[in-house]
């Protein structure tokens, strides 16, 4: 997975596996904040990722991102 970030619209699509998603819209106060250095998983449990919003991205599924929607990713399982 990915730590916390942001970028321009964008789709994403799984080819196996699964991957957890947390999303928070643009402008929503200190959503997703976590440390550079920490993996998704401990920022996941030290930092503001629970009251963000959450979905699981399943093999072949396409996501779609708009612009500056700040998203960290969590891979579930074998990569």
């Amino acid at each position: 997975g990915l730590p916390s970030h942001a970028h321009g619209d964008t789709w994403l699509l799984v080819s196996h596996g699964v991957k957890r998603w947390f999303l928070a819209p643009p402008g929503s106060a200190n959503l997703l904040e976590d440390h550079p250095l920490w993996s998704p998983l401990t920022a996941f449990r030290r930092a503001n990722y629970k009251n963000a919003l959450s979905c699981l991205q399943f093999a072949h599924d396409l996501l779609f991102l708009p612009r500056a929607w700040k998203h960290a990713t969590l891979n579930i399982g074998a990569c």
